[in-house]
């Protein structure tokens, strides 16, 4: 490349930077700048493409690419070891979960037993205290009964003495010797009501 800035910009200073991305992000920055970069690096930081394939020769792009390859090799190198990995049965949960993912999941297995029995004992116990709540209601309801049917008894009991006492009164009032007792007093006539207008000109 600096044949070509050398022949195209002799005027322009050089700054050296660590790699392509970040002299896109300087140029990027500052208006007067401009970046020797790739297109990718160019379309993120939005810098305009003017020039493609400067570099001096054909020998650096090709050593720019094995180093590139060198670089990517333990990518590959992992890739290929995870992709081994998955194609194992079992593999993809070992992979996502870890080695020991079996025992969680049995652990949490054996918890959700536990609970569950847990849960299953006490519904037991629940319905047994329901059941004696519901014992205890109908005795309740039952002595309720009982003492309204008493009740009823008692009622009746006191209407017929009212009434045998009644009769007795009556009786006492046809008896000769306490007619007197029992004769209508008269008192004052009631004063006559006073007449409308209306009721004296018909």
């Amino acid at each position: 490349c600096r044949g070509w800035i050398q022949r195209q910009l002799p005027q322009v200073e050089l700054i050296e930077t660590s790699s392509n991305a970040r002299s896109a992000e300087l140029a990027a920055k500052e208006k007067s700048a401009g970046a020797i970069c790739g297109v990718l690096a160019a379309s993120t930081y939005s810098l305009p493409v003017l020039e493609q394939d400067i570099q001096d020769n054909a020998a650096n792009a090709t050593s720019n690419l094995n180093a590139t390859i060198v670089n990517a090799q333990p990518l590959v190198t992992n890739f290929a070891s995870i992709s081994g990995q998955l194609r194992e049965p079992g593999g993809l949960t070992l992979w996502a979960l870890g080695t020991n993912s079996h025992f969680q999941l049995e652990s949490a297995l054996t918890n959700a037993n536990s609970l569950l029995v847990s849960a299953d004992t006490n519904l037991n116990q629940l319905t047994l205290e329901i059941g004696a709540t519901l014992e205890n209601l109908a005795g309740i309801t039952s002595n309720l009964n009982m003492q309204v049917h008493s009740n009823s008894n008692m009622l009746g009991g006191i209407s017929k003495t009212v009434m045998d006492a009644d009769d007795m009164i009556q009786g006492l009032k046809r008896h000769w010797l306490l007619r007197s007792a029992f004769k209508n007093k008269t008192t004052n006539a009631p004063a006559t009501p006073l007449k409308s207008p209306r009721d004296t000109i018909n």
